[in-house]
């Protein structure tokens, strides 16, 4: 960006994107602010995180404004249970996947089964998430399939 545009010319390029469909984040060292800039892409229908340091339960609580989000997916990201329940809001999501999520449980989890959203969920090598104990939770909710 010319840096006679300062800082404001990144959510400026944001809003030009406001028809966007798909984005991907790699390595990102955005703000709270920016990830909430992206949130603002009401079009949005898959969203895709990789290694974003800042992408935090803070940060999540702006995606319930993605009404048309189906498809979210996180590796290597700093959220914990709570970002779950900010997703758990979003009532278009349909397919969840997380990898490398160390800060995430089975229990945050529930707030799908409590939803009973139709939703297909991957979890892989979230350290902290007992697969046993998520498969259990998932038995018998029938409008979720869990991939582990």
């Amino acid at each position: 960006y010319p840096a006679e545009y300062g800082p404001v010319a990144k959510y400026l390029v944001i809003g030009c994107l406001s028809k966007l469909r798909g984005l991907r984040l790699v390595r990102c060292v955005q703000s709270v602010a920016a990830f909430k800039a992206v949130c603002g892409l009401r079009h949005l229908r898959s969203l895709s995180i990789c290694d974003c340091p800042q992408v935090t339960d803070e940060a999540m609580q702006y995606v319930p404004r993605l009404h048309h989000l189906r498809q979210f997916a996180a590796e290597s990201v700093p959220f914990t249970d709570a970002a779950l329940e900010h997703l758990g809001a979003v009532e278009s999501l349909e397919k969840l996947s997380l990898k490398h999520c160390n800060e995430l449980t089975a229990g945050g989890f529930n707030v799908f089964i409590r939803t009973k959203k139709r939703l297909a969920i991957k979890v892989e090598l979230c350290i902290k998430v007992d697969v046993p104990e998520l498969d259990d939770m998932c038995d018998g909710a029938s409008w979720i399939t869990l991939d582990t």
